[in-house]
């Protein structure tokens, strides 16, 4: 470095003194040292950092030498690549600013002084030397041109002069992606108020390496932002660029996305309510026929991508992000057919095998009209890979509450062949026409964004959820959702059975349980049995239509704090009421309180059994696996489910259907198992079968009581098991044993255990599962000798992938509790 300084401190004493030849010599061979030492790789981050700095330099004052020799074209080429190395700094402007004028290129030479003074407002000398060649060149200065537009029309919007940065006041900051922010920003002639997606240029090129479609996106974008204009789509009124970053300044979506409208808390995503969601769907189904009378093909519909425009009582709905959206009519900016959003995608879109249709957005539309709805997207999967397999198996329940016209308006859309979902043949005109719209105006609404009034019942709903939680605002802006216990709840809200159907009907019943789980409150016991005629049958239906458990979903209960244990009773069957009484008070009394209690084997006379367990700690759940009786579904609800308990993974089986004669149910059930399997195998710490038939090892001979998943079933699922972690089998036909994997040890070190416990019978016993962190234990008890507490190995407390401190056990990490509560 020392030898690149001194050709230069040479070079600049030659231009002092007039030699300027001899300059340009001197600059010449401290550049090439410059190169060869960069390109050398063999230099310290110190003589790294000097050459950044020196190297520009150096080009500068090459070319200042060369102006001086008249050698324009020369001096010009050097000061472009001194600005691509250092561009912030404006000296170098004025180095090419002095080239375009000796070629003659006066215009271009003013452009750059602009570029300059938009770097460096305050840099008198720039703003002098663009002020001269306004005057000479007889052109406005933009300030001069921006100020008679604003005069004439009140406004800067489509000013056709080019803007700047420094013309703006920019404000609150209103979300960051990964190379780009969005800002508030105010003009300040005029005081209008914008948003400005800044693009750093920088964080762009980086990220280019990784995403190569990322500036094509940026180009379409603003291609087709400024080609469109729609009351539902978002309006681009100027783009700018700096030395540092890339601007679009767009109209203020002031309400943000729609999607902060599905957030409850940190944690829940709920609906919201029906009349509202017609009208931003209907609104949305505008901006599609647009986009397809346009030949636009969106490919990224959802929720975060609609911004929200509010106006007294209008809310416009308008639609964002158009970056990876493809042109059927100038297709030179289209990216790869395989983008999306996972969840959104179509099963076209995943498979990626022709060019996009218009239907992809129509599913899109589909999975966005069944979140606003419900809070949850139909085909979401625990991964990207579990995601696609729903989507394509066309795998999703329809919530009860759901209205009929909306049930057959998404069930219309969710069709594999594109060309027969609805609106795909008729530029969406049949989607218009569905009974779901109508109440709405299409034509109307393109003028008008009136948004509708609650409905008696959407009201009563609401205040109903707010009696039991709700989100607050604190002092700082910040929300946080409060719980009302139980003391706090007004009578009403307390008595059992007051949204049963009985009480109120079908439809009412279903909607509030929707929203109930959506708020993530089903699970405490004294708000799930108001919706049930008594406690007991409340305790035995908790498993829902979409084959899960109320209150036990992953979000609820899907991290593994500490160990714990549950406990799994053996047959009812033939057992006498007084015996079930006794097992469960004991139970009640065992420490650490178990975290679930597992009923695998005959179940005996339901509604006498039922009574006897229903004295199980109300905190302690009850599950039960399906004995065959024809009668199951009414008195115990679903027959096959999954669901979360502290971490853990639990699948029940339909045993009775997994080994039915009947193929065609049969095989539809074991694709839901091998589904959860496979959930299980990427959430779940450890994964837990509750089966009533056991499952033996293979080649054993079976007995032949009918109590046995055939081999077939057995080798079918037993890998499956064992990869996803599955380490114990809780069923009700079978004594204590081991299943071996038919892989070698090596690839897979762990046992399946298989598990039951003998009938009740007059001499109790039972089974506790001890889970810890890194495997499962059990132990069989006679209840006589079940002791009082059962010891749990110490073992590390379970941490965040982040980093951050877990939440624990609660079902909900950000609620509290009213403050004005203190409890002994």
């Amino acid at each position: 470095m020392d030898g690149i300084e001194d050709l230069k401190k040479k070079g600049n004493d030659a231009f002092g003194s007039g030699d300027v030849a001899v300059a340009v010599e001197f600059y010449s061979n401290a550049l090439s040292g410059s190169l060869r030492l960069a390109e050398s790789g063999q230099v310290s981050l110190e003589s790294s950092d000097k050459l950044k700095e020196v190297i520009p330099s150096l080009l500068s004052n090459r070319s200042a030498s060369l102006c001086k020799l008249e050698k324009f074209a020369e001096a010009l080429n050097d000061a472009n690549r001194a600005i691509q190395l250092k561009p912030s700094w404006v000296k170098l402007y004025h180095r090419k600013a002095q080239a375009l004028l000796g070629l003659g290129l006066v215009d271009e030479a003013r452009d750059t002084y602009s570029a300059a003074h938009d770097i460096e407002p305050s840099n008198s000398f720039i703003k002098k030397s663009l002020d001269t060649l306004d005057e000479q060149t007889g052109r406005k200065s933009a300030h001069a041109k921006i100020n008679e537009f604003v005069e004439k029309h009140g406004s800067i919007k489509g000013c056709p002069t080019k803007l700047s940065l420094t013309m703006f006041e920019v404000q609150d900051c209103l979300g960051e992606g990964n190379y780009s922010s969005v800002f508030k920003a105010m003009f300040k002639s005029t005081n209008e108020t914008f948003a400005i997606k800044m693009v750093d240029k920088t964080k762009a090129n980086r990220m280019s390496r990784r995403h190569p479609n990322l500036f094509n996106e940026l180009q379409m974008e603003k291609k087709l932002l400024q080609r469109l204009n729609h009351v539902n789509i978002i309006r681009l009124y100027f783009t700018m660029q700096d030395s540092s970053a890339i601007y679009y300044v767009t109209e203020l979506a002031s309400a943000g996305e729609l999607w902060s409208q599905l957030m409850f808390g940190r944690n829940a995503l709920v609906s919201i309510r029906p009349s509202l969601c017609a009208f931003y769907m209907a609104q949305l189904t505008n901006a599609l026929g647009y986009l397809e009378d346009n030949g636009i093909v969106h490919r990224d519909i959802k929720p975060e991508n609609m911004m929200l425009c509010t106006n007294g009582r209008e809310c416009t709905l308008k639609l964002i992000d158009f970056g990876t959206a493809f042109d059927t009519i100038d297709t030179e900016l289209n990216g790869p057919n395989f983008v999306g959003t996972p969840e959104y995608m179509s099963p076209e879109a995943i498979e990626a095998k022709s060019a996009p249709s218009f239907a992809l957005d129509i599913w899109a539309f589909g999975c966005t009209l069944f979140q606003l709805h419900s809070g949850k997207i139909p085909f979401k999967g625990n991964s990207p890979y579990l995601t696609f397999l729903k989507t394509q198996a066309l795998s999703y329940d329809i919530p009860n509450y759901f209205s009929n016209d909306l049930q057959d308006l998404v069930k219309r859309i969710f069709l594999k062949d594109p060309s027969e979902r609805i609106g795909a043949k008729d530029r969406l005109r049949s989607i218009k026409a569905h009974p779901y719209f109508s109440s709405v105006d299409f034509n109307l609404l393109l003028q008008s964004q009136v948004t509708p009034v609650p409905t008696l019942a959407e009201l009563c709903h609401q205040v109903i959820c707010d009696t039991f939680i709700r989100v607050e605002l604190s002092e700082s802006n910040q929300k946080s959702v409060v719980l009302t216990k139980p003391k706090h709840l007004p009578k009403w809200a307390s008595e059992t059975g007051i949204f049963s159907v009985e009480k109120i009907g079908v439809d009412s019943r279903n909607s509030l349980f929707g929203l109930f789980a959506q708020r993530m409150i089903l699970g405490y016991p004294y708000v799930f049995k108001l919706f049930y005629p008594n406690k007991v049958t409340a305790r035995f239906h908790r498993t829902t239509t979409d084959h899960g458990v109320a209150g036990m979903s992953e979000q609820e209960e899907g991290k593994f704090t500490k160990p714990f244990i549950l406990v799994q009773l053996g047959s009812l069957k033939d057992t006498t009421p007084e015996t079930i009484e006794k097992t469960i008070r004991r139970i009640n009394t065992l420490q650490p309180t178990p975290k679930l209690l597992v009923c695998s084997g005959a179940l005996g006379n339901a509604q006498e059994n039922k009574a006897k367990l229903g004295l199980l700690d109300e905190k302690i759940p009850i599950i039960c696996c399906p004995d065959g009786r024809n009668d199951y579904t009414k008195e115990f609800g679903e027959t096959y489910y999954s669901f979360h308990v502290s971490g853990i993974f639990v699948i029940v089986i339909d045993s009775f259907l997994l080994c039915s004669e009947n193929e065609e149910e049969c095989e539809k059930h074991a694709k839901w198992f091998e589904h959860q399997i496979l959930t299980g195998k990427l959430c779940a710490r450890h994964v837990v079968l509750v089966s009533h038939h056991a499952w033996l090892p293979i080649g054993t001979e079976q007995p032949c009581n009918g109590l046995f998943v055939p081999e077939k079933i057995v080798s079918r699922f037993l890998d499956k098991l064992q990869e996803a972690s599955t380490q114990i089998i809780l069923c009700g036909g079978a004594n204590q044993g081991f299943i071996h994997t038919r892989k070698a040890q090596t690839d897979i070190q762990q046992k399946l255990y298989l598990t039951n416990t003998s009938p009740l019978g007059t001499n109790p016993c039972l089974r506790v599962v001890r889970v810890q962190g890194s495997h499962i234990n059990t132990d069989t008890y006679l209840l006589d000798e079940l002791p009082p507490w059962i010891a749990l190995d110490k073992e590390e407390e379970a941490t965040q992938d982040d980093g951050e401190e877990d939440d624990g056990p609660t079902r909900f990490s950000d609620i509290s509790s009213d403050s004005s509560d203190d409890e002994s």
